[in-house]
């Protein structure tokens, strides 16, 4: 699993090319919110990386999970603090296995794998175990971890507006 702080990708963006952003990092993303009680950061599956100097904003050092699956051929990705979960977040506040993120024909979706503290989508909670489609920009509420879903364009313009940032 990659994961970037927004800062670390900011380099990377060439704002006359959203197309070869798009190539270089064509999944969708899930973006930690970074908050004051609650900074990015992540262990196991994913990459934790020391907060730059120059990274300034809250909004730079939100935390970039690439939405891959581990295992190929598979069209799902778990999120939770448990070790056999994709994306393995310490945050006490999550289930071992809290949710899912499913690939299907129609795109990405969520799921409460009836976990103990909730999942929301948009404000509404999730029953569980009933996959709620996700589009750009959704914000996700997993227990107290705050994420954001984007495909690679929606990060893009979400990178561009931190670059543009005075």
């Amino acid at each position: 699993m990659k994961s970037f702080l927004l800062s670390t990708l900011l380099p990377e963006l060439d704002l006359r090319d959203e197309a070869a952003f798009a190539r270089a990092y064509s999944h969708p993303w899930l973006i930690r919110e970074s908050s004051g009680q609650h900074p990015a950061q992540s262990s196991g599956a994913t990459l934790l990386m020391p907060v730059p100097a120059a990274a300034a904003h809250r909004e730079a050092m939100a935390l970039a999970i690439a939405l891959e699956p581990a295992r190929t051929g598979s069209a799902q990705v778990t999120l939770g603090r448990g070790h056999v979960c994709d994306v393995e977040l310490d945050e006490g506040t999550l289930s071992q296995l809290h949710c899912v993120f499913l690939h299907g024909p129609k795109g990405w979706s969520i799921e409460d794998l009836g976990s103990t503290n909730g999942t929301w989508l948009e404000g509404v909670r999730l029953p569980p175990r009933r996959p709620e489609p996700l589009a750009d920009g959704m914000r996700i509420h997993a227990a107290l971890v705050v994420l954001t879903f984007h495909d690679s364009h929606g990060l893009w313009r979400r990178l561009e507006a931190e670059a543009l940032r005075p």
